[in-house]
């Protein structure tokens, strides 16, 4: 037998699939389909909040201005960057993936999900330029420090933010 991957297998024939089901048996190794990831259909009706979103959103509301669950995470590119390529890119991971698009707003006092059917990023960029290598740095950090204490705006927040910091 070659060696297909799973996916290539998919494109088999329903004759062959059957053969290749009964060869695999014979041998003792259960076949098994290859499961895909199906959209969930937006005429389903959201499930409440998990305990831990619940846990979040109420910390939330007795402590609005804390930044204590932000999460950040800064990456140094170097070299030419296309910003208008990596805004697109995170826009791209926004539409395939429904809870980049989720907000909790509140109704009647209690959270719930709603998954937006759009949610367009930008890519804000802070120039830190001109100056010497360690100037940028004292630049820099401070301003990194000031993006990782941004706030969510719970009811209408997305998920995640992002700022390019340009050096040079």
């Amino acid at each position: 037998m070659d060696n297909k991957t799973p996916l290539e297998m998919r494109e088999l024939s329903a004759e062959k699939r059957e053969l290749l089901a009964l060869l695999l048996e014979e041998e003792g190794i259960a076949s098994s389909p290859v499961p895909t990831i199906v959209p969930r259909a937006h005429t389903d009706a959201l499930p409440p909040l998990s305990f831990a979103q619940q846990r979040m959103w109420l910390l939330h509301q007795l402590e609005p201005t804390s930044a204590a669950y932000n999460e950040p995470e800064a990456v140094r590119i170097t070299g030419p960057l296309n910003v208008v390529a990596l805004e697109h890119s995170l826009n791209e991971l926004v539409r395939r993936h429904d809870i980049l698009r989720t907000v909790f707003p509140t109704v009647a006092g209690e959270p719930v999900q709603v998954i937006r059917d759009t949610l367009h990023l930008s890519m804000p960029v802070v120039e830190l330029q001109p100056g010497t290598a360690a100037e940028q740095d004292n630049k820099l950090r401070p301003r990194a420090l000031a993006v990782v204490k941004e706030l969510f705006d719970s009811p209408i927040c997305r998920l995640f933010c992002q700022n390019l910091l340009r050096l040079s």
